[in-house]
């Protein structure tokens, strides 16, 4: 099976009944969920993320019977399966492969100024998601030039524009800047606020993130608390701040679908903070 992993299904056709597919996804070690898990078709624009418990509901009404399923989660060997193979049977479980992990190298930094990477700037325009289900998962990111010598990321800001929820929770991305966009992270990395509005600082001293190459900068959007609103009330905001100017920018919508950078006279106000490494 390709990409060794197991998927815990007895092999059926899946017909119209099952277009809609539930199920959820672990560690196959351990047995515990993989909370925010991706899961989509391969190349297309259909998928999601799980919940906070590993738990997906996948509409696959435009997926063909030849198309690829993936599952992915930082740490682990992706999941890969043929719609065609999918089981009628629900729920669906999924179990992932932990890979084994490389002890990190320690990184000894020098007392020099920090360099800021990335777009310190805010403005009135903005980007973002809202309370809508089916915008978990949405990615907004730019591109971080190649720094002059290998960098440390000590931390990561962002400029809220509004948010009307409780708190809210964003995974981090910094991947490669060149198709097909490889993560560099080996762990995800959360980011929760409870911020309403303005910057927000997160320490990235913890991860030993080493910049040595043009990277994208992301955040995706996962979670978020909050009452839900009433019907004559207008629903949540959750909006990030952009800025002049402009440069390239990533926007993915779903997590297997096919991204190619674009130029935009806007930049999200998000960057990370580095210094010098030997």
């Amino acid at each position: 099976m390709p990409y060794a992993l197991f998927f815990l299904i007895a092999i059926a056709v899946l017909d119209a009944s099952a277009q809609v597919v539930t199920g959820s996804i672990q560690d196959k070690v351990t047995r515990e969920e993989l909370p925010y898990a991706t899961i989509g078709i391969k190349g297309k624009a259909i998928g999601g993320i799980a919940n906070r418990t590993g738990e997906f509901t996948l509409d696959l009404s435009k997926a063909s019977q030849r198309d690829s399923l993936i599952a992915r989660y930082l740490g682990y060997k992706p999941f890969a399966i043929c719609v065609a193979d999918l089981a009628a049977a629900q729920p669906l479980t999924i179990q992932l492969v932990p890979e084994t992990r490389m002890l990190q190298e320690v990184l000894v930094y020098d007392k020099r100024a920090l360099t800021t990477l990335g777009n310190n700037r805010k403005s009135f325009y903005h980007t973002g998601w809202g309370d809508n289900e089916s915008e978990r998962g949405r990615t907004r990111g730019l591109v971080i030039e190649k720094p002059e010598f290998p960098m440390l990321l000590v931390s990561f800001h962002m400029h809220i524009h509004e948010n009307t929820f409780d708190s809210v929770r964003f995974r981090l991305q910094i991947l490669g800047a060149a198709e097909p966009f490889r993560p560099l992270l080996t762990e995800n990395i959360f980011v929760t606020t409870a911020k309403k509005k303005g910057w927000i600082e997160f320490d990235l001293k913890p991860y030993q993130i080493k910049a040595t190459e043009r990277f994208v900068l992301a955040v995706e959007w996962v979670d978020a608390w909050g009452k839900p609103k009433g019907p004559d009330e207008f629903s949540h905001i959750l909006t990030i701040s952009e800025s002049r100017p402009g440069g390239k920018i990533y926007h993915r919508e779903k997590p297997e679908e096919i991204i190619r950078l674009q130029d935009h006279t806007l930049l999200p106000s998000f960057y990370v903070k580095g210094i010098g490494v030997k």
